[in-house]
């Protein structure tokens, strides 16, 4: 917890959310193999990077770690609002968060 209140916001536009949890997948399956560990990833992003990810990939990409047992949690920050009371919660999301917003619901 320490080393995210010490995380400061980057000026860059992001990186790629599917390409870093396929990542920290593959760092899992290297690392932990088919031994009887908790799995667990933890992504937090606010989605404004650009993804390569299409529909087909994301599934495979669900299918991976779905086989390996691994849990995602991804934490989105700023973005995915779900307060219906709010019309404005999301009209402030860029091109790159609406189409992560639709692929994260995919995902889940």
């Amino acid at each position: 917890m320490d080393n995210l209140k010490k995380a400061k916001p980057s000026k860059k536009d992001g990186g790629d959310i599917f390409r870093t949890l396929s990542n920290a997948i593959e760092m899992l399956d290297d690392y932990v193999k088919k031994k009887k560990y908790a799995k667990k990833a933890f992504i937090f992003t606010n989605g404004s990077g650009k993804t390569k990810y299409d529909t087909k990939k994301l599934n495979q990409l669900g299918n991976k770690a779905n086989n390996m047992d691994t849990y995602t949690n991804i934490v989105t920050i700023d973005f995915m609002e779900d307060d219906e009371d709010d019309e404005d919660a999301n009209a402030n999301e860029n091109e790159n968060q609406a189409e992560n917003r639709e692929f994260l619901q995919h995902f889940c």
